[in-house]
């Protein structure tokens, strides 16, 4: 502070200390006897003195000297505080004055306060780190009477949520005043709930809550390790993201797909927002959305994926499995992607809208009939091509939209019914630079299902679901006169209808029994002709070929499965879940028998070991062919065996950490078709570099550690995985193309206060294995030199280390109606040069060959904003 500095701000104090105004100088008021104002109810009647305004952006300067003179108070402030330049609107007909002073004050950083005698107000500067104070506060304590730590409170329909400390303390911040429902849950205990908790009020600040030990249901054990438990809505539940983490952490285009990148044992390249499992591949990976099946989930396809089809802001709960899952879960080898739709029954409808530089969303959500029932409707649009043309960008024109939307109805205390429907669609168009290459796409999903939840007596339920759904292709890419010669036409449809039904009987608190069954017929139509010219060197001469490619198919059939596993408690602190599933395949008239193990073991309340073994098969679908390969006969189930081990422990004050080991062999193996300079092409199969391999057999393994905080102001989370993934090709150990043998991440997130958090990510891994481009030059009659590309051994090589920083800094608003969160995001904070693949550039001198090699760069930095608001 310069000395100036400090002589205006003493002469302030004394200013509104001696000479504030008549008032302030006649009651004899210090400036220690100031209280803070917070709601216009609990303010003296002196300052409820009625005014009528109508501001429009005016300054908070005009604003507050206007409620002042209609009302009769002496305000005191410094004329130099910043916050006084802020402009604000406020339309009120006989509001109260301080309610009037609080709207216009509200966000600025300015304290209103009141004299003891109610006729003089005084604004101050909020100071520095001062904590806003507690709506809502209490103890939570055990039924011994020991305060416990890491409790979820939860203010129902709100924003409002906290988790206890140390000492079992709580406080919620910024509640508009009103009645509300308090919620209060810790895994082992049963969830206590407070009603009509009022807001203002001093009963509120004194509330003491006991939670009541619970044994935890046999179904609920979790007895799968690799198990991540992300944004549940349910508060005694274990998470690994809490919403508010999914919310705030760093990332692109706000896609749970790529917040949940980060977690140990998951792969990706940035470009796309498909992530692998343990050394797998996206296809190997089950997803699920409400209990259905989700095929090829992702927009831009012809970018490989680079965003989902599913708004976050809709998603409620994620249960993601990397390791052994049980029978219900089929025909897939590695995990399960299951999400759940949000189910919150809130008293009226809230509606969410959202505007960052990738898209535009809005989401609202209601009940009916009395609670009752629920509705959600959703839906995005993407305007990467308005930025595009606004950048004046020619040549590119993404487009693609998202539509989600379902009704649940409770028919009784133990039936409940649910329709849902998705659609999304994709546009594109591409233009290359000489303007002689072009690919015109549309893609398309639509899935709707109906599913009923049925109880039929205390022990036993039901779920049903029908289903439909159909996805479609078409690609129209055209090339000529640039070195490369090809057309392009790839038009593909795949329709199904499916049933299923999944039973589950607690037949005694010791065992339980669940089985099921799926039937799903589906056909495919696919129409492909590709003619791509080649060129080859003979007797000095270059001849130019061309490679033909048809294939008109339109294969049906019938998928069928079937399993049954029993849950077992033989002693209480072990669970043991056994499960057979069966799986058949009329296209290809095989089946499958897979058995699987799962088992659970408490030591002590902090500590669980967790173990899997299982077999796992995964058909190729109807509409997987790579007709563009001139693949047109359906391959064999690929199949798997897997076996993990695990431990995790609790250390109290919401620290959680677990360490797992994993090995998957794979054999049957279908062929794979992969471009080996590691580019993301639009029109992959027409590249020179496309190869086909023909695995024999398959390895993942390694190990990982994983550890968290969760607390109330600051949350970390840090992990770290040995890993090695390789294919058997040719009787030769083949690493594959996102092979990382070391991978760390780290994340941290900081809430200096309810309105603002700062979250921070640091990533490494090691290299991708890549096969290196090898080149020499042919002589032609005519005196040219003739350049040829080939290749060495197959990802033999790798690329440099990895690494990146982001970083997303949230600010919240509470408003008068709902809830306005703006965010910063940087990604690739300092701009590292991460590398895709390499790039060569050639040259002939004096008879030499000269290659140089070069990196091919992933994304820049990129700096994204974006804005929420939830009324």
């Amino acid at each position: 502070m310069t000395k100036w500095s400090t002589v205006r701000q003493a002469l302030w104090t004394f200013l509104v200390v001696c000479s504030g105004s008549a008032a302030a100088q006649t009651q004899g008021d210090t400036l220690s006897s100031f209280q803070l104002l917070q709601d216009a109810a609990r303010a003296p009647a002196t300052a409820r003195v009625p005014v009528s305004v109508a501001f429009n952006r005016a300054s908070l300067d005009d604003a507050v000297r206007e409620i002042a003179r209609q009302s009769g108070l002496g305000i005191s402030y410094r004329p130099d505080l910043p916050e006084l330049t802020r402009r604000v609107s406020l339309l009120a007909t006989r509001m109260p004055a301080a309610e009037a002073l609080l709207r216009v004050l509200d966000g600025s950083g300015l304290d209103l306060m009141i004299a003891p005698h109610g006729r003089t107000l005084m604004l101050r500067s909020r100071p520095a780190g001062a904590a806003q104070p507690c709506a809502i506060a209490g103890t939570i304590r055990g039924a011994d009477g020991l305060p416990l730590a890491s409790v979820d409170v939860r203010i129902s329909g709100t924003a409002g949520r906290t988790i206890t400390g140390a000492d079992g303390r709580f406080c919620i911040q910024r509640l508009a005043a009103g009645s509300y429902l308090l919620e209060a849950g810790l895994l082992g205990y049963e969830v206590a709930r407070v009603d009509r908790v009022v807001v203002p009020s001093d009963a509120a600040h004194s509330i003491a809550i006991s939670l009541t030990p619970a044994a935890i249901k046999l179904t609920d054990v979790v007895v799968t390790p690799g198990h991540f438990g992300i944004a549940h809505e349910a508060i005694n539940q274990p998470q690994t993201l809490s919403r508010e983490q999914i919310e705030t952490l760093p990332q692109l285009a706000e896609d749970i797909y790529r917040t949940v990148n980060r977690l140990p044992g998951v792969s990706t390249n940035e470009m796309s927002a498909k992530f692998t499992v343990r050394g797998g591949d996206d296809k190997s990976m089950l997803v699920k959305l409400d209990g259905l099946e989700l095929f090829e989930p992702f927009h831009l396809k012809d970018f490989d994926g680079s965003l989902s089809i599913l708004d976050v802001a809709a998603i409620g709960g994620v249960d993601l499995t990397t390791g052994g899952f049980s029978a219900e879960n089929g025909n897939r080898l590695t995990g399960v992607f299951d999400l759940r739709t949000t189910n919150r029954i809130v008293p009226k409808p809230r509606t969410t809208i959202g505007l960052s530089l990738s898209n535009a969303r809005i989401m609202s959500q209601g009940s009916f009939a009395n609670g009752n029932g629920l509705w959600l409707a959703s839906a995005r649009r993407g305007y990467l091509d308005i930025l595009l043309k606004l950048i004046d960008e020619e040549g590119v024109d993404p487009r693609y939209y998202d539509l989600l939307g379902k009704v649940v109805y409770q028919l009784s205390p133990r039936h409940r019914i649910s329709i849902n429907a998705l659609r999304a669609g994709d546009t594109g168009f591409l233009e290359d630079d000489d303007g002689v290459g072009t690919i015109s796409s549309s893609y398309g999903s639509t899935y709707g299902w109906l599913t009923w939840d049925a109880e039929l007596g205390s022990r036993l339920r039901v779920e049903s679901q029908i289903s439909t759904g159909a996805l479609d292709w078409n690609r129209d890419a055209e090339e000529h006169g640039t070195g490369n010669d090809f057309d392009v036409k790839d038009f593909r449809e795949f329709q199904y209808v499916g049933v299923k039904q999944d039973w589950q009987a607690n037949l005694t608190d010791r065992f339980a029994l669940k089985w099921g069954g799926e039937m799903r017929s589906a056909s495919a139509d696919y129409d492909y002709y590709a003619r791509v010219g080649r060129t080859r060197i003979e007797s000095g001469q270059r001849i130019q070929f061309y490679d033909s490619t048809a294939a008109t198919l339109s294969p049906s059939g019938t998928d069928m499965s079937a399993y049954v596993a029993q849950r077992a408690r033989p002693w209480f602190p072990l669970t043991i879940e056994t499960g057979l599933r069966w799986d058949r395949q009329s296209v290809t008239g095989t089946d499958q028998l897979s058995p699987r193990v799962n088992a659970a073991l408490s030591i002590g309340a902090r500590t669980t070991i967790r173990a899997a073994w299982g077999r796992y098969a995964q058909p190729q679908l109807l509409y997987q062919l790579h007709v563009q390969d001139n693949e047109q006969q359906f391959s064999r189930p690929e199949r798997a065996e897997q076996m993990v081990l695990g431990i995790e422990r609790s250390f109290g004050h919401g620290i959680t950490a677990r360490v797992e080991t994993y090995r998957r062999n794979e054999f049957d193996l279908r062929p794979r078709y992969r471009n080996l300079r590691g580019t993301i092409e639009p029109v992959a199969e027409v590249e020179n570099d496309r190869v086909r391999f023909d695995p024999e057999r398959a390895r993942a393994e390694g190990i990982e550690l994983f550890g968290q905080r969760h607390g109330v102001r600051s949350s970390w989370s840090v992990s770290y995985a040995l890993a090695h993934a390789y294919d058997v090709v040719e009787g030769r150990k083949q690493d594959r193309p996102l092979d990382q043998r070391h991978t760390f991440y780290l994340d941290y997130s900081l809430a200096p206060s309810p309105a603002w958090r700062l979250s921070w990510s640091w990533q490494y891994h090691s290299g991708w294995p890549i096969t290196a481009s090898t080149f020499h030059a042919d002589s032609l009659t005519n005196g040219d030199i003739w350049f040829i590309e080939g290749f060495g051994q197959h990802y033999a090589d790798r690329l440099p280390s990895y690494h990146r920083m982001d970083l997303r800094v949230t600010r919240n608003f509470e408003l008068k109606r709902g809830r306005l969160a703006m965010f910063l995001d940087v990604f690739n904070l300092y701009d590292r040069d991460n590398p895709q693949s390499y790039n060569y550039n050639i040259n002939f001198r004096n008879g030499r060959l000269d290659v140089t090699r070069g990196i091919e760069p992933l994304l820049p930095r990129l700096p994204t904003i974006g804005v929420t608001w939830e009324f």
